[in-house]
């Protein structure tokens, strides 16, 4: 036990002090494992006298040439030379040169801290430590449980409970007093109906809704497919943008299932030999007692594309943490870049906007897709309409596409938009149409996020429309291989819904 006392304290009540009670500072701390008393070049040599062989051959080496670098300077040599030769990142490299890295310091550590403890010998590799998930453990058990944890059984919100310690709970065990698996009953129609309306509840390119959905009984599973109708040639010629859009739906499903008690089996790209069967989900097995995607349903129906102001409200730094680590959750990244590098993207958003408006076959494009509330006839069940259009900028500094152009909105506004949007670049390793998947689900995971957060959102692809203004949207200096969206957060209003497609018109029941 080690005691201190240090100076004194002023009682502190509401908003005001007491200077005349002045009372001394007891800290106590207890040591978590008594320390040795071993003489101090014994704790600084011999446990960690193998790390430093290791050590001298990642940094300094042996010899007095060009390999006095060691191998870290080697590999970072070997890094730098590499995208001016392929234009691409070896991102597995960047992950060994991290993990070498993170050994030496932790050679460091435990060396200066002079702990009886050996280093452990491992080699963790990539730009991101895995973080594990923390549970707070209540004494009691009493009253509701935090946002998360539906049981009402984890997390102190009672006055005897706020001492608690934060323990990583094992994934795949319940937690104490959680809800066993649910039961699962054949899938119906009915069911199987509600789960594609959540799912087509996703954004997509344009509002184009390029996703049908096939339902096998036997199987008790769903098929997605590409809808080749609903591309864009033009815009999106790789079908990047569609595969995108059609991730996010795929992860719209998977949190639907979840809420209905069901687990998403996913399969990406099942058959090679057919590229519009984009995946398989089987939804015969009840939902894992650690799947947390229930608690995203909420949000799903309460997502929204605003095309409106946003004021310049910052957002709180456990709030953008919490987004990136939905995004590392299915595999991709999300990078928050800096003043500078905002002004770059939209630099590079103008950029594309003066190229879009001298290309008339991406114009038509827009334009069917767009409704300005002048046309004759039935409304349409997909595309954006006019009301979600959003206000004309005054100044254009917020990467808001303006689809109607120059095109006349009766009763369409102008506003004045946020100085400095806060983005967001959300990309992946390498740029396959499984990596698209990939960063789709991602996208919608951080939307959801997002809005169950009390943040408002919207995308834009402007600058990754165009291959040559793509990569110098990514930031040299992250990891990130291919950006895949730029997201658009801050806190405003939500934006108004915008139709979707018929269920039984996506819905193909076998």
């Amino acid at each position: 036990m080690v005691s201190l006392v240090m100076g004194t304290s002023k009682e502190v009540t509401g908003m005001t002090t007491t200077p005349a009670e002045h009372r001394p500072v007891s800290v106590e701390a207890a040591l978590d494992t008594p320390q040795s008393r071993r003489p101090w070049p014994v704790k600084w040599w011999l446990p960690a006298i193998p790390h430093y062989i290791v050590t001298a051959f990642f940094l300094n080496g042996y010899r007095d040439d060009w390999w006095a670098g060691g191998l870290i300077c080697v590999l970072v040599l070997i890094a730098a030379v590499v995208p001016a030769l392929t234009g691409k990142y070896p991102q597995d490299l960047f992950d060994l040169i991290i993990g070498l890295d993170r050994w030496v310091l932790r050679v460091v550590a435990y060396a200066t801290l002079m702990a009886d403890a050996y280093p452990p010998f491992r080699l963790d590799m990539g730009g991101t430590e895995r973080v594990a998930r923390t549970w707070p453990r209540r004494p009691c058990g009493e009253g509701p449980g935090p946002f998360g944890d539906p049981t009402g059984t984890l997390g102190p919100s009672c006055p005897g409970c706020r001492a608690v310690t934060l323990e990583p709970w094992p994934r795949g065990r319940p937690a104490p007093g959680g809800r066993p698996p649910v039961p699962t009953r054949p899938l119906d129609s009915t069911s199987v109906t509600h789960l594609v309306e959540d799912a087509t509840a996703a954004p997509s390119m344009h509002n184009a809704q390029p996703w049908k959905f096939r339902f096998l009984r036997d199987t008790a599973s769903l098929e997605m497919r590409a809808d080749p109708e609903r591309t864009m040639p033009k815009a999106d010629p790789t079908t990047r943008a569609l595969h995108i859009g059609c991730g996010a739906a795929l992860f719209n499903l998977r949190v639907a299932a979840a809420h209905a008690g069901r687990e998403a089996d996913v399969r990406l790209l099942p058959d090679p030999a057919d590229p519009l069967l984009l995946a398989e989900v089987g939804l015969a097995g009840p939902v894992g007692p650690d799947d947390d995607l229930a608690v995203l349903h909420p949000a799903i129906s309460r997502r929204r594309t605003s095309r409106f102001p946003f004021t310049d409200e910052e957002i709180p730094s456990d709030i953008v943490d919490g987004l990136c680590g939905a995004a590392l959750l299915e595999g991709a990244r999300l990078f928050f870049p800096d003043t500078w590098h905002v002004q770059s993207v939209l630099d590079l958003v103008h950029d594309a906007e003066g190229r879009e408006a001298l290309a008339p076959e991406i114009q038509q494009e827009i334009a069917h897709w767009t409704r300005t509330g002048t046309e004759e006839g039935p409304s349409r069940p997909e595309g954006i309409p006019a009301h979600a259009l959003g206000p004309r900028q005054h100044d254009v500094t917020a990467p808001v596409r303006d689809f109607a152009g120059r095109r006349a909105v009766p009763g369409r506004g102008s506003a004045t938009f946020e100085k400095t949007p806060r983005l967001a670049l959300l990309g992946t390793t390498e740029d396959r149409p499984e990596d698209w998947l990939r960063a789709g689900q991602a996208m919608e995971r951080v939307l959801l996020q997002a809005t169950s957060d009390g943040l408002a959102t919207s995308l834009t692809s402007h600058a990754l429309e165009w291959p040559e203004l793509r990569w110098a949207v990514r930031d040299p200096a992250s990891s990130m291989g291919h950006v895949q969206m730029v997201i658009r957060l801050g806190y405003g209003p939500a934006g108004p819904a915008t139709p979707r497609r018929p269920v039984p018109e996506v819905l193909d029941i076998a």
